[in-house]
């Protein structure tokens, strides 16, 4: 997996679950849960049946009521849009400067800026993953945020192993 994409994969964690628990806003069954439209479609770890069917324990786990599931829906297209052109710029940022071989004179300026917009691109994903975090958090109780919280953590250690196997895999540390 790329670099870029891990960062990707990371940083859409909440929103993937938002995502997916939000899914199920329309018809209240779980088994309908892994239809999917844009923008999460295309992203890394949303559209494949393993994470349908991993968010389906997580909306299980969490006993969301049909009312916060619909509000969860429209908080998730909200930061949804909020969040795709960020992704996409952050990803033509980072391709940006493939297109500059180090021998170029101005490679050292644009290496600069392509780091400088990297930079503010993150802090902008940053600033609306917290945002859309606060905002998912305030509809649920103090009992599903701590079974959230819970299975994030989950998530993240399997994600680092995957990261840890590949890193042994291509003999890199």
């Amino acid at each position: 997996m790329p670099f870029s994409t891990i960062k990707v994969v990371a940083a859409i964690g909440l929103l993937s679950v938002a995502a997916t628990l939000s899914s199920a806003a329309d018809t209240d069954t779980v088994s309908s849960a892994s239809s999917y439209s844009a923008p999460y479609a295309g992203w890394p770890g949303l559209a494949d049946g393993e994470a349908q069917q991993k968010m389906a324990r997580w909306h299980d786990a969490l006993n969301l009521s049909p009312e916060q599931l619909a509000i969860m829906a429209e908080i998730i297209a909200d930061y949804g849009a909020r969040l795709d052109p960020l992704f996409e710029r952050g990803a033509e940022t980072a391709w940006s400067i493939m297109n500059v071989a180090p021998r170029d004179p101005d490679y050292t300026v644009d290496t600069e800026r392509a780091a400088q917009a990297a930079a503010e691109t993150a802090a902008a994903i940053v600033r609306q993953m917290s945002e859309l975090r606060s905002a998912i958090n305030s509809i649920m109780t103090a009992e599903q945020i701590a079974t959230l919280e819970q299975l994030m953590a989950e998530r993240r250690q399997q994600w680092r192993a995957r990261l840890d196997s590949q890193a042994e895999f291509s003999g890199t540390e």
